[in-house]
C-alpha cells in the first residue's frame, strides 16, 4: 500500500508557524540536520596530498567559505533546506530513495556555495558495473526567481557543452579525490512537507518508544516525497536530453539518456511498491519545478 499521510501526522503542530519566524519543527530538526550535514561533507582539507589540487588553492577555497558563511550566520530562511538536505542524505541510503543501488554523498561546503550543488546521488549500475553520478541542488521554495535561475544556470550548461563542475568529487567506490563533471538536477518539495518530514525523522533517530521509531521508519521509507523527487529529476533528463540532441550536444545527451533509464528504472520499483505522489501533485514546489523546466526545454 502508498503512504496515507492523513492518517500518520506525527505531532506536526502546524499553528505553531509565523509568518516572520522558522516553524518550531524546523527549529527542532536543524541542529540535528546541521551535525548530519556536517559529518557527511566532503572535507577539501583531505584533497591536499591529491595530485590534482594545491594546498594553497584549498587553503583560499576554505577562506572564501569561511567569510560566506559569516554572511549566512544570522540568516534563518536556509534553514527548511538545509531540514530537507539532511533527511534526503539520511533516507537516500536508509529508505532507499533513490533505490537500493544508490548512495548520497554531501558535497562540500564549498561546491555548495559557489557551484550550486548540494547532493551527490552516486548510482550503480549493477548489470554494466559502473557507476552514474547526478549533481542534486535543493528548493523548497515556489514562484521564485532563485528556482528559475538554477534551471537556467542547467539551459546555460548545455548551451555552452557543458556539465555542473564539482570541484571536491570523492568517491568512496571508485577510490577517488578528483574534480568531476555531473549531470545537474533540481528537486525540491514545499514547506508543509518538509515539516512533516522533519517531525518523523526526529522521531526516528529521537523518540524513546520503538513502537514510534518503527512508525517513523515506515512512513519515510513510503513517503511521497521520494517518488516526487525522482519524478522531478526524470522530467527534466528528458527535456535536457532532447534539448542537448536538438542542439548537437550529443555527449551530453548521452548522458542525460543513461542517467534516465537509471531513474525511471528505479521510479519502477516504486510503483510497484506502491508509493505513489498523493497530495504531492498539488505540491507547488513540485508543480513549479515541471512548469519551469516545460517552459524553459519546450519540446
Amino acid at each position: 500500500m502508498g503512504y496515507d499521510n492523513s492518517n500518520e501526522r506525527f505531532l506536526i503542530e502546524q499553528t505553531d508557524r509565523s509568518h516572520e519566524g522558522v516553524h518550531s519543527t524546523i527549529q527542532g530538526a536543524h541542529p540535528e540536520a546541521q551535525k548530519t550535514i556536517g559529518e557527511a561533507a566532503i572535507n577539501p582539507s583531505d584533497f591536499i596530498y591529491s595530485p590534482r589540487y594545491k594546498k594553497e588553492d584549498i587553503e583560499r577555497d576554505l577562506e572564501l567559505v569561511e567569510k560566506r558563511e559569516k554572511q549566512f550566520e544570522h540568516d534563518d530562511s536556509q534553514k527548511p533546506a538545509e531540514v530537507f538536505e539532511a533527511i534526503m542524505l539520511h533516507q537516500g541510503e536508509l529508505s532507499n530513495w533513490f533505490g537500493q543501488h544508490a548512495e548520497t554523498i554531501k558535497t562540500s561546503r564549498y561546491d555548495d556555495i559557489f557551484n550550486g550543488i548540494d547532493i551527490i546521488v552516486e548510482f550503480e549500475n549493477t548489470t554494466a558495473k559502473e557507476l552514474s553520478h547526478l549533481g542534486v541542488a535543493v528548493d523548497v521554495t515556489f514562484g521564485t526567481t532563485g528556482l528559475q535561475k538554477k534551471i537556467e544556470r542547467i539551459k546555460k550548461e548545455i548551451d555552452r557543452g557543458e556539465l555542473a563542475r564539482v570541484k571536491y568529487f570523492y568517491s568512496e567506490k571508485e577510490g577517488v579525490r578528483e574534480p568531476r563533471d555531473v549531470a545537474r538536477v533540481v528537486v525540491g518539495i514545499e514547506l508543509n512537507q518538509v515539516v512533516e518530514l522533519a517531525a518523523l525523522w526526529l522521531q526516528q533517530k529521537n523518540f524513546q518508544y520503538k513502537e514510534i521509531r518503527s512508525k517513523a521508519n515506515h512512513a519515510l521509507a513510503a513517503h511521497p516525497a521520494s517518488r516526487a523527487m525522482l519524478e522531478e529529476i526524470s522530467l527534466q533528463l528528458e527535456r535536457f536530453k532532447d534539448y542537448a540532441n536538438k542542439n548537437n550536444r550529443k555527449a551530453l545527451s548521452d548522458i542525460y539518456e543513461k542517467d534516465l533509464v537509471i531513474v525511471k528504472a528505479i521510479l519502477a520499483e516504486k510503483q510497484k511498491a506502491g508509493i505513489r505522489m498523493g497530495e504531492l501533485k498539488d505540491d507547488r514546489v513540485y508543480n513549479s519545478i515541471k512548469e519551469t523546466v516545460e517552459r524553459l526545454f519546450p519540446l
